[in-house]
């Protein structure tokens, strides 16, 4: 089934955590993997209700998320971790993080302590 190999191989490309790089976009998906761009719309409109940019910032919110419980928000500053996972804008990562968890990235910090 081509949409399970889609998968499959979307899969092993994000584990390789491509999405940390500031200029990430779904040409690059496409060169990287191999999958025409309409693939890979149709596949995260299709089989997981997102579109790329939602998905690539997911991704990027569970990095920071991860960085953070990991103990990063010790040493780095929250726009430190944000640059880190591959945002280029402060407003973008505090809307994705927001829109992600339901809290903006201090207040997730907080209620970890």
């Amino acid at each position: 089934d081509k949409l399970e190999l889609i998968s499959d191989k979307l899969a092993q490309y994000y584990s390789e955590r491509p999405y940390i790089r500031p200029n990430f976009n779904l040409t690059m998906t496409t060169n990287d993997t191999g999958i025409p761009a309409h693939h890979i719309s149709y596949f995260l409109k299709g089989c997981l209700k997102t579109d790329f940019i939602t998905w690539k910032n997911n991704a990027r919110i569970e990095y920071v998320i991860e960085l953070i419980q990991l103990g990063e928000a010790e040493n780095l500053t929250l726009e430190a971790i944000s640059k880190k996972a591959g945002f280029i804008s402060r407003t973008t990562f505090i809307s994705s993080f927001k829109q992600k968890t339901g809290k903006t990235p201090s207040e997730y910090i907080e209620q970890l302590s």
